[in-house]
């Protein structure tokens, strides 16, 4: 859940960002800062991690990688907060995908066979009734696709900024 709460601000940020930079382009008007920073602001705060990461696709373009992991992983954590992780028994299944990263051995002649790491995925699924749970490489690869999200969206602010 800590991990998780590291979003939040990194979205109230990346709209911040965004909104700041099309107020640049638009021509630096000061009467049209204020509301990004304000109005703006209290609106985006109130909605819920999907409505951000709309907001953010449909008023500034970015379509953010990952995203789908991310309101996913909103739920276990939601989950393991309220409920001390027992998805509740009305709910529906408690449904998140997280990025794995997998060590393959290659093909290779010999007895040496090198060792590649390749990118995964991982779906987790937890019935309503029963404890979510992660084991630990489980919980490292829940650490490594909030990390994963927001490198890329710092990439996609990145290019969109230099882009101007």
């Amino acid at each position: 859940s800590d991990a998780f709460g590291a979003v939040v601000p990194f979205l109230e940020d990346t709209r911040t960002i965004c909104a700041l930079h099309e107020w640049k382009k638009a021509g630096s008007d000061q009467a049209t800062l204020r509301p990004i920073f304000n109005e703006q602001r209290q609106e985006f705060i109130r909605k819920d991690t999907p409505s951000k990461l709309a907001w953010i696709k449909d008023k500034h373009g970015l379509e953010l990688p990952l995203s789908t992991h991310i309101t996913g992983l909103e739920s276990l954590a939601a989950c393991l907060i309220r409920n001390d992780g027992t998805v509740p028994a009305d709910a529906t299944p408690l449904t998140f995908t997280i990025v794995s990263l997998d060590l393959v051995a290659q093909q290779a002649q010999g007895e040496q066979r090198p060792v590649q790491p390749r990118l995964g995925e991982t779906k987790k699924e937890f019935a309503p009734g029963t404890t979510a749970s992660l084991d630990k490489v489980e919980f490292l690869n829940t650490l490594a696709t909030i990390a994963l999200f927001m490198n890329n969206t710092m990439r996609q602010l990145q290019q969109t900024l230099t882009q101007a």
